[in-house]
């Protein structure tokens, strides 16, 4: 029987011995940190300086095959790099293409009218041979302004224009992580690169 999933649980999963800690969560998938067997530390605890990528496994199979073991609450260091507020993806769009001109009217839908609260955010673009390049930083025009769904895809746009001429299989952007104390997105096609959404 699935258990049930909540950020901060602590779950053992049954294909690995290590401890799982739920840090990001959602319909399709769960981002997760492990707690190593050899020094009792979780992965990204106190590496928020540097890149990270984060873990990640569809939240069916979580759910379906893993036990609950307890609950660590986030610290504020935790709660400033996970970001468990923002969208784990956004401007998912079948119709777009990364390499392509794009109709005005699909921009002024509602859902890329929507505010997302970030002050800064790195985009991860993809090269020719499907491999993440260097991110790129955006920030917002004020703090607390934030961006529109519209804006970080347009800046998407251009920044993978520039790495790759491949015509892409529509749109979106999915959270990687976090780079330069800052939350990560890489820019990708309408399924993730995971396999987790399609």
């Amino acid at each position: 029987m699935p258990v049930s999933l909540e950020l901060g649980g602590v779950y053992q999963p049954d294909w690995d011995a290590r401890p799982f800690r739920i840090i990001g969560l959602d319909e399709h998938e769960v981002f997760y940190d492990c707690q190593w067997e050899h020094d009792g530390l979780w992965t990204f605890q106190g590496n928020f300086n540097r890149t990270c990528i984060f873990y990640r496994t569809p939240t069916v199979l979580f759910a379906q095959r893993s036990m609950r073991t307890g609950h660590l609450p986030f610290t504020d260091k935790e709660l400033a790099a996970f970001r468990t507020d923002l969208p784990m993806r956004l401007g998912r769009n079948r119709e777009l293409s990364w390499n392509s001109s794009w109709d005005s009217g699909i921009l002024e839908q509602p859902q890329m009218t929507a505010n997302i609260a970030l002050d800064g955010v790195v985009l991860v673009p993809y090269g020719s041979k499907g491999g993440l390049k260097g991110g790129v930083v955006l920030r917002a025009s004020s703090v607390g302004s934030g961006f529109t769904v519209r804006e970080l895809l347009l800046a998407a746009k251009r920044i993978q224009e520039q790495v790759n001429p491949q015509t892409s299989d529509g749109v979106g952007l999915y959270r990687l992580g976090w780079q330069k104390r800052l939350p990560s997105y890489y820019i990708g096609e309408y399924s993730d690169r995971a396999g987790h959404v399609t």
